[in-house]
């Protein structure tokens, strides 16, 4: 049996055991030897990239040391046995046993001895040959015309600029990664009773596989281990078989259907080999699995990565050679995918009971939250670094590797060794066969991008049952001929980021704040105490009585070490660098005809090839022609039955033009039918929802028979659905249709009025407060006479003498009854949130009414009551009209490039004209117009201020100016506002000659008019003719600049005096700074015109005189 793949024998998602390199065809291990690399460019045959760049073939990485180096790695890994002193019983075998180790034990000693005895085992490894074997990555850039091996490796990642964007990602990922370490670093210290001397987590504590995966140890870390602890109790009395159905399902829902016939029958699931090694065979096209029984927490989320990557593979066995040389983000994508639904979907599959409560931070979400972060999280930083570290160690040639290996580890990871000088980086299988592992870092981030985009659909759901099949097949489909990034924006429209993992593990940080410091008691079927950790997790297999020293020394035993590659039953070869399946095909189609490695056969070797082309495109063209005479057969009956059935269609044409009239009137009848039926189903419709049936009638207003109807359960249930219509019209409302529901809420409220006609209830409209609340005081205003006119009626026979204040007591007393419910239903109403209108409104109303009762009525206790319910609504609502203000001052905006006031100061000014116009009708207008004034002027013209402190002193000018001509227009509209605007005149006037002092000093500098009034300040006794800078030249050029100056006066205005709203602003601006110039001109005109300064025809020098020019400038 062939194998498609060289280096397929894999841990699930986390860590490869390559298989001795075993070449197949022995002439091509000697022609590989032989050729030189000019030879191999003639041969051409790598022609391998996305890019289209030719991969040439470097004669480097097929050399015997490459390979010797490599087999020496994995001998040791396989093959190497420990024993431990005192600890004879317990030994480990090769790598497997290791990791399991790692996985499984709770000993700190035991850990600590391990990890250090296995880290022995490469010290009979020379280093210097991994340092030579990094130098090849270098190499096959150069070869392939890379600058750098960042350019080649994101050429391999078909991802230009990837590092740089990991990086930016790593930035934003990092906060979150260093909560996670230190969470688990103190757990994990605690738990081994270690001091806290490090910020570093030691390698041996954190599991196997360096460490990348740390769901092993979840059953310490969790505070509330329950869901763990059930999840582990069911999967220990399930097979490894049915792990994979339940994967199985997974990969249907996704449609990738099943794993397939092949799988089941050749996988062998009782191997002595524990871990998923999976081995993939292209032309059969199937995927075989080699592992053991033992079934695990971390074994189940293996099995549902390597099932998808089993599912990936049967879409299409054809691309799996590409994968070798190029590194798809989307395939490490799936295989996250695994562990992402497989903790999502544990209740789904049965494995724990579905919470009752699907809150964010339940416990149960919490803890499936941290074992995916337990899970992926450590991956990114491994994923990162281990490209930056050997990156930097090709371009410094660094020999030192150790050292800044556990550098970097310490930095990205937080994970640091025992002596920090450990080769811990030859475990890894990418390193040491010169891979990137970038793809990984990448295909955790979008792994959660779809993982995220489906379960925003799923909601409350399971993400799994809302897989787009068709959508998601698709983007694996397409995988291998599109960028992976065009192909995750074109299909999800998701650029590659890094927000979604944030967004799902964001409700993570509170959770490690607030966590209990101590596991919570998991509950068992049989008792409700806390259950502690075991020493071990899984006895390790007894292998030999062979003890080690404190310093352990690796044995390597070849004879007891199982061969994957035996249990398989097929030979594959391994290489490294670019090299790939398709080179060993076509040297292996090279040695057909290419027999003898001679200078001759050499030289002619690329006619050779061409002929053989020739001769193979010459079988293609013979073959197809074949195929051509078939399809021109086919091509003639196609023919002859397209023109049967036109002459079959020209037939039905003819017919159905003949019954055309008939089918257009049939139709138009049945359409009118249906618009009628639809008409009258409406209708009927609309008089049950919006009119009262005739029994409903008779339920309100009797009959005729029988006007004297008592009311029964009907009469409610009339009214009641005379107020559903009344609400129902609400629709009709919204819908466009006014007049009809104001006619049918019309129609309604005559059905609810009050017998015979009479109004109906206040409390009808107490959903509107100001006439709620005028209705009451009427209702006071209008009932104080009827029962002053009763009380005048029961004494009319008595003596009159004193009877007044008698009947004014005894009236006070009666109301004293309505004091109480008048209080609390008007204070009820201020208590509720209204406009400021509307409770000024109530105030007047308070005022009036007061008023009115107290002439039918002197003290008592309702007009302290009305008293006390007017300073309320007053003090309410100037209160609420505060709040207001606050409310839109709260944010100073910045003024507009207009210098105009802002919407917020407009819309203020709105409120006060409306207020104040308002006020001006009441009787208290006066003190009202006062007390609205200054609640909203005085916190307005402190927001213009500090709005105006951010401006340059023009600017600040400018726009004070504009605000306060806004307030004064508003103001001066209304009396009882004099001293409010004398005191913004005043502030006006302070603004207006700021404008003025910075116009004048522009115009001063425009005119270059500066030097010439200080010369003539500091002149003393010369003559100023001889002074420099007063020539007659230099005045002539002054005077031509003011000519201009006087013809276009606007011409040299600052830009923001055209901004000012007010005219008269900009008058006064323009006539102070413009009366300035013409004092420094008239000083400067009697000086030229004085002889003493020896002036030759001052008259032609300055020819204007400062009237003159005053006129011009009027």
């Amino acid at each position: 049996m062939e194998m498609c793949w060289v280096d397929k024998v894999k841990k699930a998602g986390v860590h490869s055991v390559p298989l001795t390199p075993i070449l197949q065809d022995q002439e091509t291990e000697r022609l590989i030897a032989e050729l030189q690399l000019d030879d191999l460019e003639l041969i051409d045959a790598c022609e391998y990239s996305a890019y289209g760049r030719k991969q040439a073939i470097l004669d480097q990485l097929f050399d015997k040391t490459l390979i010797v180096f490599q087999n020496h790695i994995q001998e040791l890994t396989t093959e190497a046995k420990l024993c431990f002193e005192n600890e004879t019983d317990l030994c480990l075998t090769g790598i497997v046993g290791y990791n399991d180790a790692l996985n499984n034990e709770r000993k700190y000693d035991t850990l600590k001895k391990t990890w250090k005895s296995w880290q022995t085992i490469y010290t009979t490894t020379d280093i210097s040959d991994f340092n030579s074997q990094l130098g090849f990555i270098k190499d096959a850039a150069t070869v392939n015309e890379f600058d750098s091996v960042q350019d080649y490796w994101e050429a391999l990642l078909d991802f230009p600029g990837a590092y740089e964007q990991a990086d930016a990602f790593w930035d934003s990922i990092s906060p979150f990664y260093a909560k996670l370490q230190k969470f688990v670093r103190e757990r994990l210290f605690k738990y081994y009773k270690l001091q806290h001397e490090t910020n570093e987590i030691p390698a041996y504590l954190i599991g196997g596989q360096f460490g990348t995966d740390w769901s092993s140890i979840a059953d310490i870390i969790l505070p509330h281990p329950q869901l763990h602890y059930d999840a582990e109790s069911y999967l220990k009395y399930k097979s490894i078989e049915d792990m994979y159905k339940y994967a199985e399902n997974v990969t249907s829902k996704l449609g990738l259907g099943a794993l397939g016939a092949n799988f089941w029958e050749n996988s062998i699931f009782n191997s002595s080999i524990c871990g998923s090694h999976l081995l993939e065979f292209c032309d059969q096209a199937y995927s075989q699995l080699i592992t053991c029984k033992q079934t695990s927490w971390s074994v189940y989320l293996d099995v549902q990565e390597t099932a998808l990557r089993v599912a990936l593979n049967n879409l299409d066995y054809s691309s799996i050679p590409r994968q070798n040389l190029r590194y798809n983000a989307i395939d490490d994508a799936v295989q996250k995918l695994g562990s992402l639904l497989a903790i999502e979907s544990l209740d789904y599959h049965g494995i724990v009971d579905a919470p009752t409560n699907q809150t964010d931070d339940d416990p149960a979400q919490m803890t499936k939250r941290l074992l995916t972060a337990l899970r992926l999280m450590p991956g990114l930083p491994y994923s990162l670094m281990a490209d930056k570290w050997r990156m930097e160690a090709i371009e410094q040639n660094n020999t030192n590797l150790a050292d800044s290996w556990w550098k970097y580890r310490k930095d990205y990871s937080g994970v640091a060794g025992i002596e920090n000088n450990e080769p811990e980086y030859l475990e890894d299988s990418r390193i040491v066969s010169n891979r990137p592992h970038l793809n990984q870092f990448f295909g955790t981030l979008v792994a959660f991008q779809i993982f995220m985009y489906y379960k925003e659909r799923a909601g409350s759901q399971y993400v799994v049952n809302e897989f787009e099949q068709e959508e998601f097949v698709t983007l694996l489909r397409r995988r291998h001929t599109t960028e992976w990034p065009f192909l995750l924006t074109n299909q999800y429209g998701l650029d590659v980021r890094a927000d979604e993992l944030l967004s799902y593990f964001a409700p993570l940080e509170q959770y490690f704040e607030s966590a209990p410091t101590e596991q919570v008691a998991i509950v068992t079927p049989t008792t409700t105490t806390t259950t502690q950790a075991p020493t071990t997790k899984a006895q390790l297999v007894t292998k030999d009585n062979y003890v080690l020293n404190d310093q352990p020394k690796p044995k390597v035993r070849a004879s007891e070490a199982k061969k994957v590659v035996e249990e398989a039953d097929s030979h594959v070869a391994m290489y490294v660098g670019v090299a790939g399946l398709d080179t060993i095909e076509a040297l292996r189609e090279l040695s057909t005809f290419y027999t003898e490695n001679t200078l001759q056969a050499r030289r002619n070797l690329r006619s050779q090839i061409e002929k053989r082309n020739l001769d193979i495109n010459q079988h293609f063209l013979e073959s197809f022609r074949v195929v051509k005479d078939s399809f021109d057969s086919v091509y003639t009956d196609i023919a002859e039955m397209n023109k049967s059935i036109q002459e079959m269609t020209h037939q039905l044409h003819n017919a159905k033009s003949q019954t055309k009239k008939l089918l257009q009137k049939t139709s138009a009848l049945q359409d009118a039918k249906e618009r009628i039926e639809t008409h009258q189903d409406v209708t009927r419709s609309f008089l049950q929802k919006f009119q009262l049936q005739p029994e409903d009638l008779v339920a309100l207003y009797g009959d005729a028979k029988k006007l004297d109807r008592p009311i029964t359960f009907d009469t409610f249930r009339a009214l009641a659905k005379v107020q559903e219509i009344h609400g129902n019209c609400k629709v009709l409302m919204q819908a466009g249709l006014q007049t009809l529901a104001l006619d049918i809420m019309e129609q309604m409220t005559m059905h609810q009025e009050g017998p015979s006609g009479n109004p109906a209830p206040i409390e009808m409209r107490a959903h509107d407060a100001q006439i709620y609340v005028t209705d009451m005081l009427v209702w006071i205003n209008r009932a104080i006479p009827v029962e002053k006119q009763n009380l005048q009626l029961l004494v009319k026979s008595c003596n009159s003498q004193g009877l007044d204040a008698i009947l004014n007591d005894a009236l006070a007393n009666i109301c004293e009854g309505i004091c109480q419910p008048l209080k609390i239903r008007i204070e009820k109403i201020l208590n509720v949130p209204n406009q400021p209108s509307t409770l000024y409104a109530i105030v007047n109303m308070l005022r009036y009414y007061k008023k009115c009762i107290n002439k039918l009525v002197k003290g008592g206790q309702l007009e302290d009551t009305l008293s006390e319910l007017m300073l309320k609504s007053e003090q309410v609502f100037l209160d609420l009209l505060r709040q207001q203000i606050n409310g839109l001052l709260v944010r100073v905006e910045a003024p507009p490039r207009d210098l105009s006031p802002t919407s917020a100061i407009s819309h203020l000014l709105a409120v006060l004209r409306d207020m104040l116009s308002t006020a001006s009708m009441s009787e208290g207008r006066e003190t009202d117009m006062v007390k609205i004034a200054a609640t909203i002027l005085e916190p307005l013209l402190r927001a213009v201020n500090e709005q105006a402190s951010r401006l340059p002193p023009t600017d600040m000018a400018v726009y004070l100016l504009n605000c306060m001509y806004s307030m004064y227009t508003c103001l001066s509209m209304y009396e009882f506002m004099e001293e409010r605007l004398e005191r913004l005149q005043a502030q006006s006037d302070a603004q207006i000659d700021t404008l003025t002092s910075e116009q004048a000093s522009s115009l001063v500098a425009n005119l270059n008019l500066g030097p010439i009034y200080t010369i003539l300040q500091d002149h003393c006794q010369d003559a100023l003719s001889g002074v420099p800078g007063m020539e007659p030249s230099n005045l002539r050029n002054f005077l031509v600049k003011l000519d201009n100056l006087s013809t276009q006066p606007d011409s040299i205005l600052l830009p923001q005096i055209g901004l000012l709203l007010s005219s008269k602003h900009k008058k006064a601006v323009q006539k102070r700074s413009f009366a300035v110039l013409l004092a420094i001109y008239r000083q400067l005109y009697d000086a030229v015109h004085n002889p003493v300064n020896h002036y030759e025809n001052p008259a032609e020098i300055l020819s204007k005189t400062p009237d003159e020019l005053n006129k011009m400038f009027e």
